[in-house]
């Protein structure tokens, strides 16, 4: 999503003027006519971006997480930041230089992210069924949600290799969301259990990076279930009881702001 929001950003960039930050950008202009160093970040081959943005692009950021950082301490690389959606991962920055914890994927033990979130609720559902775990409305509002039947039709539905995603077992985080604002306790774990799981990466990243419990520190939200406020409730307590002097930053600007700002930090510190 990162990586898609800052292409659709930077095409606008490159279509209509745009001030910020003491730097202007017009349409089709070329970095060397303003004398700036636009900044992007991709996990993709940073040859095919720059090519494809040769006019607006001169010089190209490995890792989301920098830029998502910058969103939130307005390109200071001091902090941690922790990405969120259909996987995730939490990165510690100290002068500039990340660690990181989690961003493994799913199989490799990535916990909080949607589809540890979507994969909760096809086990609650399944076990409430069963008789194997307490009843919970996740079961009829998870068949009402897929438009199915009866459980067994779940097993096609996720078993189905031409159709199977990450992001389709993602996209179940709001069946439990719908039920945990009901009230309904086993979907209220699930967040629970992933919100725990979230917070330590988060702190296993800050840890790695030297920060202490009571260091003075930003840590800086990331990805859908962070942004829309989601996991929030469950997440900021237990960030704030271990990290008394961390201030929690919901960025409420697009990825490629943070690139904006992340230059201009770099241009000031020259």
């Amino acid at each position: 999503m990162f990586y898609r929001m800052a292409l659709q950003g930077i095409y606008q960039l490159s279509n209509e003027p745009y001030d910020f930050c003491g730097i202007t950008i017009r349409p089709n202009c070329r970095t060397n006519d303003i004398g700036n160093d636009i900044f992007i970040f991709t996990r993709c081959n940073s040859e095919n971006i720059t090519n494809q943005f040769e006019y607006v692009v001169k010089r190209v950021i490995h890792n989301d997480g920098t830029i998502a950082l910058s969103c939130g301490t307005k390109g200071v690389l001091d902090g941690v930041v922790v990405i969120c959606g259909t996987g995730t991962i939490s990165i510690a920055y100290r002068n500039g230089v990340g660690v990181r914890a989690a961003g493994w994927g799913p199989r490799l033990g990535d916990v909080g992210c949607g589809y540890d979130i979507g994969s909760r609720v096809l086990k609650a559902a399944t076990f409430a069924h069963d008789g194997r775990g307490p009843e919970t409305m996740i079961l009829k509002e998870l068949l009402e949600y897929l438009h199915l039947n009866a459980a067994e039709e779940l097993i096609p539905w996720v078993y189905d290799k031409s159709s199977f995603s990450w992001q389709k077992i993602a996209n179940l985080a709001p069946v439990a969301q719908k039920c945990a604002e009901a009230g309904d306790k086993v979907a209220i774990h699930i967040f629970e259990k992933s919100a725990a799981g979230l917070a330590n990466s988060i702190c296993a990243a800050a840890k790695r990076q030297g920060f202490k419990e009571d260091d003075t520190f930003d840590i800086v939200y990331a990805g859908g279930l962070l942004n829309s406020g989601v996991l929030v409730p469950y997440l900021n307590p237990i960030l704030q009881a271990k990290w008394k002097n961390a201030k929690i930053i919901n960025p409420d600007v697009e990825p490629v702001m943070g690139a904006v700002y992340l230059n201009s930090h770099l241009r000031k510190a020259k």
